[in-house]
């Protein structure tokens, strides 16, 4: 399939840019991952503006700063990822889409690694820009993304990336909104950043929903853990926490960050994922 072809099928589902992304040299770019890249994906950064695909997917970029991240988080684990793989986005914090690198770079296949679920590759028959069309319609086949459907809510295209603001929240009757200063107090304590955190996550899902549908999610202050002068609350769905349904379970879902001192809530990124990882925490 001619790669122009396929990156003007996806501009036609995401809509034309306003202006042309910034220009990137190739050879950056291919010194940034590590390899000579595929046709479709220097089409694609050329022409596709960054932006999150259906909520939950990023194509790494050289500003993101996730291409080297996520190449040396490969290098470090290779007992445990085939030595072919080279990660070309991410969905959430879970899953890497990678290419699996057999061949010119014009032959390589797409697959998507599950980087928690015994380190499973599974295969997509296309290349990074087929992929994402599949992606965007909902028929890559595979599975391990059905979550993405539920999650999505009907979005598939978001011009920027996904960067919650930091919210304040009035646990205590504090009686301050987003952006207004807060009255003096003494730092919060963490049953108050409990409080805040699940705040925060419950007026995050509450644009959503339609009226009267209930919160599909609660955060888990008993899993919560202080970092600090911040502290961390996972969270993740009602029907998973509290009726044991396993198929319920969320992907992607990164914890909510209180600071003990401002009181401000956002999501953990994901190079603070890995780092809790990597000292024990499981998120």
């Amino acid at each position: 399939m001619d790669h122009d072809d396929v990156v003007d099928r996806l501009l036609a589902v995401i809509g034309e840019p306003d202006e042309a992304p910034p220009p990137v040299a190739v050879a950056e770019l291919e010194d940034i991952f590590g390899t000579p890249l595929p046709a479709d994906f220097l089409e694609l950064v050329r022409r596709v503006p960054d932006g999150t695909y259906r909520g939950c997917l990023q194509v790494l970029r050289p500003q993101l700063g996730l291409a080297v991240l996520l190449r040396l988080v490969f290098e470090g684990r290779r007992e445990t990822v085939p030595d072919d793989l080279v990660p070309w986005a991410h969905i959430g914090d879970d899953y890497i889409v990678c290419w699996v690198a057999d061949g010119p770079p014009g032959a390589w296949r797409t697959g998507v690694f599950d980087r928690h679920g015994g380190a499973v590759l599974h295969p997509f028959d296309g290349g990074c820009a087929e992929f994402l069309l599949a992606f965007l319609a909902g028929t890559t086949g595979l599975s391990v993304l059905d979550f993405v459907e539920e999650t999505s809510r009907g979005r598939l295209f978001d011009h920027e990336p996904p960067v919650p603001p930091p919210a304040r929240v009035d646990p205590a009757g504090w009686n301050a909104t987003a952006g207004e200063p807060r009255p003096e107090r003494s730092a919060l304590d963490e049953q108050e950043a409990a409080a805040a955190a699940a705040a925060f996550l419950a007026e995050e899902y509450r644009q959503w929903l339609r009226p009267g549908e209930p919160m599909p999610v609660r955060t888990q202050p008993e899993r919560a853990f202080r970092d600090g002068r911040r502290y961390v609350v996972p969270y993740n769905s009602i029907d998973l926490l509290d009726h044991g349904d396993l198929d319920a379970e969320l992907g992607g879902n990164a914890p909510i960050l209180v600071d003990l001192d401002t009181g401000e809530c956002r999501h953990i990124d994901l190079n603070e994922t890995f780092a809790y990882r990597d000292r024990g925490h499981e998120l």
